[in-house]
């Protein structure tokens, strides 16, 4: 189990874009969700606890494929990287729920947004 091994071999086989890539995104709605549900939560506690979620939920996977033996490799690097595209999930969710709460804020300038319409 020694970190970043696997994944430098990951990157240099032919489908280092499906194995990285699917990687970043098993815990990625996870994260997002988190995210939105937690969004009046600081942003370092939601990091902290969709980190810890997606590593909980990570390490059990792939405990479970060491244990059932069905065909997969065991890597601390799928920890790593299922945990890193939950966490940037939810850094990208709290982003957007971010611009959409400065755009969705009246303005004491506009006439029509003071009233409440759209």
């Amino acid at each position: 189990l020694v970190p970043l091994i696997d994944l430098l071999d990951m990157l240099q086989g032919p489908d280092a874009v499906v194995q990285v890539g699917g990687n970043l995104l098993v815990f990625a709605g996870l994260g997002a969700l988190v995210a939105i549900r937690l969004r009046d939560c600081p942003a370092h506690r939601v990091v902290a606890i969709v980190a810890g979620i997606s590593g909980v939920g990570s390490i059990a996977i792939e405990c479970a494929q060491f244990l059932l033996a069905i065909g997969r490799v065991s890597s601390i690097d799928d920890v790593i990287l299922n945990v890193a595209g939950g966490v940037l999930a939810a850094i990208v969710a709290r982003a957007v729920l971010a611009a959409v709460r400065r755009r969705a804020r009246p303005t004491a300038a506009t006439p029509s947004a003071a009233r409440g319409c759209r």
